[in-house]
């Protein structure tokens, strides 16, 4: 599978106004996730993967129902007719990806695969590399998040590594450091709440050759949470 582009977006259910009112509390960092998935959009994919670490390993087709009314919230009639859709909602990170997805503009097929947080980095990259083995040209919507451990306030409360956790992943994603990506343990990010481990490693699988480039489009703490948002695109499609 030929990786055309991937897009990095938080998994925040804020970002979508059928969960946060009419007032869109996030409008940064929803209009920079829509920014980078239109770039993702215009690499012309066959296809989109939308990846997103949950509590188990799943494999979810358009079909499967949103259930975003579990989160609570308003609900417009476009997500009122997805999740009356049968079979087992997507993981909430998913749903979330779903809906972005389509507010960007993506008419085109969609897979969704949930990626069990258990499994090693090692085991990422494999998967990764296994998705880059068709000729299918493909692109990669990842959902995650940085520390949500940035203020006293955060869901996961201060942590005093947070600053240099969030840090170290702009790095990554800026340089394109595949080896310093590999090296993200299980542990160190659960420890900042993070979500965001999984969906970069299986990117670096994916594009081992280095052929794409990061490029950041919002890297700011929102209520206590690192939202980085990020177009991975070929280097010439950059200017670069």
């Amino acid at each position: 599978m030929s990786i055309v582009g991937a897009a990095l977006v938080p998994a925040a259910p804020v970002l979508l106004p059928a969960l946060s009112g009419r007032e869109q509390p996030a409008a940064a960092v929803l209009n920079a996730s829509l920014e980078v998935m239109r770039q993702l959009i215009e690499s012309d994919p066959a296809e989109v993967i939308v990846l997103a670490e949950a509590d188990r390993d799943g494999l979810f087709e358009n079909s499967a129902p949103w259930g975003l009314h579990r989160l609570g919230g308003m609900r417009t009639s476009d997500e009122i007719d997805a999740t009356a859709a049968r079979g087992e909602p997507l993981p909430v990170p998913l749903a979330i990806g779903a809906a972005l997805l389509g507010t960007a503009g993506w008419t085109g097929p969609a897979v969704f695969h949930a990626l069990d947080r258990s499994i090693s980095p090692e085991a990422a990259i494999e998967y990764g590399r296994r998705l880059s083995s068709n000729a299918l040209p493909v692109g990669l919507l990842l959902l995650g998040n940085g520390s949500a451990c940035c203020t006293d306030k955060a869901p996961g409360s201060f942590h005093l590594g947070a600053q240099a956790f969030n840090e170290a992943l702009t790095s990554m994603i800026r340089t394109g450091d595949q080896r310093a990506v590999a090296r993200l343990s299980a542990e160190a990010s659960a420890a900042q709440l993070s979500d965001i481990r999984l969906p970069l490693q299986v990117l670096a699988g994916a594009e081992s050759r280095g052929r794409l480039r990061g490029s950041i489009a919002y890297d700011e703490p929102f209520m206590g949470v690192h939202y980085i948002c990020a177009a991975f695109l070929p280097v010439g499609a950059l200017g670069q």
